[in-house]
């Protein structure tokens, strides 16, 4: 048999005290008002009050969770209607469409808080219940990991800022992700490995580019910080100005050869 916790103070004695089968149904705010009628000492009060916020905070924590079970089971899987980088992935809009009438019908809500540094963005979704329960998922990502040679630089943090969101949220509900959708997020937010950097560093030494105008023109401080997802863009890139310097070496030489000729029949 469980102890019955002491809220009433000794001083107390010859109060009516609530007998033992109604006082594990009570609740902690009868217990206060039982507690005030008896004359308790205020530190009696205090310990009450504590009591009655856990109660609360335990209370809103089993509706979030009832909330959430339900929600789970009316949220169908979400059709991939964008295109990334050879696969197909749901946009946040696509996801929202879906999420919040269901989310709504139980009392469920989000919303984001976002900070940045020089370098860096954090995204926080807090997904809540009407009951005052939250749960927080945050993210952290390169400002410039989405970003494109046609973004500046607000353009590339709204950017990033969707994408921390449209994971999060993902996170906060649960919404799982087919393996190709899991695979290019890891190829969208690693950098290239050392066989890729050793293959794009000896096309850029054989095409004679400008290092700092390539990294300028992919966002990036230096060529180890190329995302997975962008290598195969860069080697097009260096492998066609290659060819162009090869047309260009071939026509050269061509004309040299022509060109006595043409002197011989001048002259």
């Amino acid at each position: 048999e469980r102890d019955i916790p002491k809220v009433f103070d000794a001083s107390c004695k010859g109060s009516r005290f609530l007998a033992r089968e109604s006082f594990d149904r009570i609740t902690p705010m009868e217990m206060i008002h039982h507690a005030l009628v008896s004359g308790a000492l205020p530190e009696t009060f205090e310990r009450l009050l504590c009591l009655q916020e856990r109660f609360e905070a335990g209370q809103a924590m089993k509706d979030f969770n009832n909330a959430m079970a339900a929600a789970k089971q009316e949220i169908p899987i979400i059709q991939k209607s964008k295109k990334g980088h050879g696969y197909r992935y749901e946009g946040l809009d696509d996801i929202e469409r879906v999420v919040v009438p269901i989310l709504a019908k139980y009392g469920l809500f989000y919303n984001w808080d976002l900070s940045n540094d020089s370098e860096t963005i954090r995204v926080t979704c807090r997904l809540s219940h009407r009951e005052g329960h939250v749960e927080k998922y945050t993210l952290i990502a390169p400002i410039g990991c989405v970003s494109n040679k046609l973004q500046n630089s607000l353009q590339a943090m709204g950017s990033a800022i969707t994408y921390l969101q449209r994971y999060t949220i993902k996170a906060a509900l649960g919404l799982s992700s087919s393996d190709d959708d899991g695979a290019s997020v890891i190829r969208e937010m690693s950098p290239i490995d050392e066989r890729q950097f050793n293959e794009l560093h000896n096309l850029i030494d054989d095409t004679g580019s400008d290092m700092r105008r390539l990294c300028g023109y992919f966002g990036i401080s230096a060529l180890s910080d190329l995302p997975g997802s962008r290598f195969d863009e860069a080697l097009s890139l260096l492998k066609a100005k290659r060819r162009k310097a090869s047309v260009r070496s071939d026509f050269s030489d061509k004309a040299h050869k022509i060109e006595p000729h043409r002197g011989e029949i001048v002259a």
